[in-house]
């Protein structure tokens, strides 16, 4: 499969069986502290999604050598896009998959990324539901081109914050027996890596489902570890940030440079 940002490495380029039955998984855990962090607000309005998938392009872009990073972004569809649509009456998932595009400059400033991860996200329309729509739902020349594309090789889903049967207080709890398998063990994967993010119990999970044929456990363990670092990276730089005082991305709406922000800060100062 070609296509640029969209191909992943492989440690073995032979044909392999990409199943489900035969797919392993390797997932880490993140600390209490440091996931509380994560889920901060950070600044601009900067959200948990934009700083997981800030820290996975980051880590895709180093493996591959590709600036930029095209995977297929999954959601479940629960956000409200419009306003005279009541979903709060429906239970599951209306899930979303579509190609998202990121740019990885080299020796770019993490946050940086970041901010540019969050704008874009911003504007998906609709979060990304009339994808599938277009891609599936229709049937002519220009549907037929998107279809034709090469699809990228790496999926990730951010799950939200789970609630436990430790910490629920409603009616209903998680469930302790298993789910069962949710694809046929015969049927073919269609991605080679499949990463997916959670936070049970205050803590993150990220798992990183995968073809051992196609990728040794320690390559998926050190894709893992750098993800970490990059998630490491972008705290240290709101520490810093912090540290430094307001920033012009603190106040979008404000149009300020450093400098004006910087005057209006001593100001303030020294009025208290």
């Amino acid at each position: 499969m070609g296509g640029a940002g969209l191909a992943v490495p492989r440690d073995d380029a032979g044909p392999s069986a990409n199943t489900h039955g035969s797919a392993a998984t390797v997932t880490t855990v993140l600390g209490a502290e440091e996931t509380e962090a994560l889920l901060r607000p950070a600044a601009a309005g900067v959200g948990t999604l934009d700083t997981l998938l800030t820290a996975l392009g980051r880590t895709i872009a180093d493996w591959t050598g590709e600036r930029r990073v095209v995977l297929d972004l999954e959601g479940h569809g629960r956000e409200s896009h419009w306003d005279d649509v009541d979903v709060s009456r429906t239970v599951g998932w209306f899930t979303s998959q579509y190609p998202f595009a990121l740019d990885v400059p080299v020796g770019e400033d993490p946050g940086a990324t970041r901010r540019r991860v969050h704008d874009r996200l911003a504007n998906v329309p609709g979060g990304g539901l009339g994808y599938g729509l277009l891609r599936y739902g229709r049937s002519d020349e220009a549907v037929e081109a998107i279809r034709a594309l090469p699809d990228p090789q790496v999926r990730f889903n951010y799950l939200g914050q789970v609630t436990t049967a430790q910490d629920a207080d409603g009616p209903f709890t998680t469930a302790s027996e298993s789910t069962g398998p949710s694809a046929d063990p015969a049927g073919t994967r269609r991605h080679l890596l499949d990463v997916t993010a959670v936070v049970v119990g205050g803590r993150l999970q990220v798992s990183w489902t995968h073809c051992p044929q196609t990728h040794r456990q320690a390559t998926v363990q050190a894709l893992s570890a750098a993800f970490l670092a990059e998630l490491d990276q972008l705290r240290a730089g709101e520490r810093a940030a912090e540290a430094s005082g307001p920033r012009p991305e603190d106040f979008p709406l404000a149009q300020l440079d450093q400098a004006q922000l910087d005057a209006i800060a001593a100001m303030l100062g020294d009025q208290g």
